[in-house]
């Protein structure tokens, strides 16, 4: 009896560790297929579908308050969160996932169609410092969400699940932390290096 709760509570330690490892690269997977998709639609689609598949806002206005910058740089990381709160949620936030990095590609693109004489260096300024915070952050966000919501998939279905520790919701709070100095570059300098940029 002794031997098989030992080998039980084996199993169950591997899948935990299973699972952890699964949630932390199903994220990365997920978004690199939405940029591989991109890449695939690009070639062969009309410049103005391109510019539409792209995110509506690229450049935040002057003026713009905070708050709304902030709904602009963290819109994927709250419905990644919202996603946690249910089971459907470990189906939905890979597809979450996917867009993000399809339209990511897509924006991309389109500011290399729009603005040619600039080469990189627009996307670079408008997408690329941004999103050395944001995509990890939305990455780990996604991660703990996918976590949260396989424990409520697990629960419906009947399974057994390891016990939360808690750790999922401190992530979650981090990384919709960190989207705040995101929305400040977005507000106050970027509008200000995109003139520069163009001008």
């Amino acid at each position: 009896m002794k031997r098989f709760l030992l080998r039980s509570a084996k199993i169950r330690r591997t899948c935990s560790v299973l699972t952890v490892r699964v949630t932390a690269v199903l994220p990365a997977a997920f978004l690199l297929l939405g940029v591989l998709a991109a890449v695939a639609a690009i070639a062969r689609t009309p410049a103005e579908t391109i510019r539409g598949f792209g995110d509506a806002i690229i450049f935040s206005e002057d003026g713009a308050s905070i708050l709304s910058a902030y709904w602009k740089c963290a819109r994927y990381h709250i419905l990644a969160v919202l996603l946690s709160t249910s089971w459907l949620g470990v189906l939905l936030a890979p597809a979450l996932l996917a867009v993000r990095g399809f339209t990511l590609c897509c924006t991309s693109a389109a500011l290399l169609l729009d603005y040619p004489e600039q080469g990189a260096l627009l996307p670079a300024a408008v997408l690329g410092i941004s999103n050395l915070i944001s995509v990890p952050c939305l990455l780990l966000v996604s991660a703990d969400a996918m976590r949260l919501s396989g424990r409520l998939a697990a629960a419906r279905l009947g399974l057994r699940y390891g016990p939360s520790t808690g750790i999922e919701t401190k992530h979650m709070l981090l990384g919709l932390g960190l989207m705040l100095p995101v929305a400040a570059y977005e507000q106050q300098i970027l509008p200000k290096l995109v003139a520069w940029i163009l001008h």
